[in-house]
Formats: structure tokens, C-alpha cells, sequence
């Protein structure tokens, strides 16, 4: 497998994320390593009720909503993990299938 390491940008700032992606494109785990998310809102995006919603997703099941429930209260936060983890993935597999 493969740790891919996204910065997208969340309400309080950049994060930092730790992604794991096995051999057949799904995700074996998500981990936010550090944000400046509003504390009791955005920062329940770190918690693992959260976070643990992206393990064995494929990039295609990665969209608020439809495979992945936003923390409430912080849709902005929950949406840039989501599309962060996404992009990264997306561009990693594009990359790997050249």
C-alpha cells in the first residue's frame, strides 16, 4: 500500500492528512495530523466517528453525502477532508496507471 499525505484547506486554515490507499485504490484509513479547525465544531472532523467513514472507500464512493456523513455544525471542515482525501487519491491513481 501507499500513505498520501493531502493539505486541503478547511475553515480555520491548512490541514494536514495521512491517507492509506491498499493496491486495489481503497482507503485503509484516514488521520488528521493537524488543523486549526474551530474547536467543539470544525475539530470534531479528527474524531473517529468521522474519520472512520473513509476506510475501505474507493475514490468513487468519496462525496459528502453519498458515501461519507458531514460532522454537523461543520460542513466546511468535513468537505475539505473529504475532497482533500479525494483529489489525492484521484491524482495518486492517475499516476500510478501511466
Amino acid at each position: 500500500g501507499w500513505v498520501l499525505m493531502p493539505q486541503p484547506r478547511g475553515y480555520g486554515g491548512t490541514m494536514q492528512l495521512m491517507a492509506g490507499v491498499n493496491p486495489q485504490g481503497e482507503l485503509t484509513g484516514v488521520k488528521i495530523l493537524e488543523h486549526k479547525e474551530t474547536p467543539g465544531l470544525g475539530s470534531r472532523v479528527a474524531e473517529e466517528n468521522f474519520i472512520r467513514q473513509f476506510s475501505g472507500k474507493t475514490v468513487e464512493r468519496l462525496h459528502l453525502g453519498g458515501g461519507i456523513d458531514a460532522v454537523t455544525g461543520a460542513t466546511i471542515s468535513s468537505r475539505a477532508v473529504t475532497e482533500g482525501v479525494r483529489e489525492a487519491v484521484r491524482e495518486f491513481l492517475a499516476e500510478t496507471d501511466k
